[in-house]
């Protein structure tokens, strides 16, 4: 029965064939069990042992022998076709691993192309060609097409991959630019494409797509909506037949921008995700990725290729980690505080790591413990356990959480008698000072991680009191200061525990 596949079990009809020949199967009855196999039924197989081993005995088989045979069909049906359908993959099979190996970014972008859709699995591609040592270009209006193409050595993103972006308004994109050339700024893409409105050109600007215009996106968000509202105004009074005498020089009028400087990396970033469902220029943990020591998960690891009965591969939930002890470094990316039904707080969000999202919820003395960290969008260590139970939906419960830090960029003189530090510096002449006031370690050290992310030239001055004793502790370098980055800081520690007091000696 298995000589021409080497002695190994491949096809359905073959263990049709060893039922009938060795346990007297009928035929019907034989097709009971292919059917199981074909839908993964494990409790209908095992329901068939003691028939297939009765049976076998009957025809002279042992029953030692009938058990170790039905044994190898029971795993083998985890993964079983029928001859036509195995003789078919194995031949795309032969002609993926070919494209993959000789012909690898043409090959990923036509799986991430087929995935354009689902915003996860393409990131799950687009992860894997990074890996693999190639670029990802962003989305470009004058460059992009509607799916990923190959341009140098990498893939540029398509134009379908960005949220909000309609149907007719992108083939009348691509099809003007075919015909008339590339886009010149704004006001050239909306004029020659009345099908776009704002919010296309606000997912466009947030995704990378109009920097070729060569502005900040900061300066494109504050200036495109009174660009629109003029090109809206004229075709306005061109279709009322209002013609002015200056309409021949409106072409030669600039566009007006309100020129502003560059969001910071991180917001430039999230713009990047919420538009294109995944960061393209960066991500936020790019200094951390040399730093994984001790580390034993991914969320690459969360989902795995399945089938469905029709041959359909789609990623689902990866069983397997039920439970396992994890840890790994990530960000949080938004998190809730919550009452249960016995007034126990805890939390609930989502951690970020390099490859994707997870869904986390901390209990008890974690939560206590450290909550605090949650709201400093500074990259974090997580231990705890993952739960799978949620098809499709994995969870990760947190016991342990602590700060995810390089280096510590502040100075603590140790004396003997442990004596406060000198925070001042006759190097630098100020004209203002922040005054930052913690109360133990912990806080300390989010506190530290927090002011690393705003660079500048602003002096800090942590008073903290370890040991019970207190000390000031000078911040190395400076910070910027702006509205959002005290509000935040405030946030942390306290508002009575911030301080910026102007014309500091």
């Amino acid at each position: 029965i298995l000589s021409e596949t080497y002695g190994c079990m491949v096809y359905q009809e073959q263990v049709m064939q060893i039922c009938r020949k060795m346990a007297g199967y009928s035929y019907g009855r034989a097709d009971i069990v292919r059917r199981a196999m074909a839908k993964k039924k494990h409790d209908v197989m095992l329901q068939e042992r003691e028939n297939f081993v009765s049976g076998s005995i009957k025809n002279g088989v042992s029953e030692k022998i009938a058990n170790e045979i039905f044994d190898e069909m029971v795993s083998f049906a985890s993964y079983a076709f029928n001859k036509s359908h195995a003789a078919a993959y194995a031949v795309v099979s032969y002609q993926t691993a070919y494209l993959k190996r000789y012909y690898p970014l043409h090959y990923i972008m036509a799986v991430a192309n087929n995935r354009i859709s689902s915003a996860e699995e393409v990131k799950h591609y687009v992860n894997y060609i990074k890996d693999s040592g190639y670029e990802i270009y962003p989305p470009d209006i004058n460059k992009s097409s509607k799916l990923f193409t190959i341009e140098g050595n990498g893939m540029r993103y398509g134009l379908n991959g960005i949220k909000n972006m309609g149907e007719a308004a992108m083939e009348s994109i691509l099809s003007e630019r075919k015909q008339n050339g590339d886009y010149k700024d704004i006001r050239d893409l909306v004029s020659r494409n009345p099908e776009i409105n704002k919010r296309m050109l606000e997912s466009l600007i947030k995704g990378g797509a109009l920097d070729c215009f060569n502005k900040t996106r900061a300066t494109l968000i504050a200036s495109y909506e009174k660009i629109v509202d003029s090109e809206m105004a004229l075709r306005k009074n061109t279709s009322a037949n209002q013609i002015s005498l200056f309409d021949d020089l409106i072409e030669d009028v600039p566009v007006n921008y309100t020129e502003l400087p560059e969001y910071d990396k991180s917001q430039k970033l999230q713009f990047e995700k919420e538009v294109l469902g995944m960061y393209v220029s960066g991500h936020p943990l790019d200094e951390y990725r040399g730093n994984t020591a001790g580390f034993n998960f991914s969320t690459e690891e969360l989902f795995v290729e399945s089938e469905d009965e029709d041959g359909n591969t789609t990623l689902s939930a990866n069983g397997e980690l039920e439970g396992k002890a994890v840890r790994f470094g990530g960000i949080i990316g938004s998190f809730e505080k919550r009452l249960s039904k016995s007034n126990t707080k805890f939390a609930t969000g989502r951690i970020e790591d390099f490859t994707g999202v997870i869904s986390f919820a901390m209990f008890g003395k974690s939560f206590e413990k450290n909550q605090a960290l949650l709201q400093t969008e500074s990259p974090v260590i997580v231990s705890g356990r993952l739960d799978m139970k949620v098809e499709n939906e994995p969870k990760l419960v947190i016991d342990s959480i602590d700060l995810w830090v390089k280096d510590t960029p502040y100075a603590e003189k140790e004396s003997k008698d442990n004596k406060a530090v000198k925070a001042e510096s006759d190097s630098k002449k100020e004209t203002e000072k922040l005054y930052v006031r913690v109360c133990d370690r912990g806080m300390l050290d989010v506190v530290i991680n927090f002011l690393k992310r705003f660079p500048g030239d602003t002096s800090v001055v942590i008073k903290a009191e370890l040991g019970g004793k207190p000390q000031a502790l000078a911040f190395s370098g400076g910070v910027e200061l702006s509205d959002d980055f005290v509000l935040r800081l405030k946030n942390i520690v306290g508002e009575a525990n911030v301080k910026v007091i102007s014309n500091a000696k």
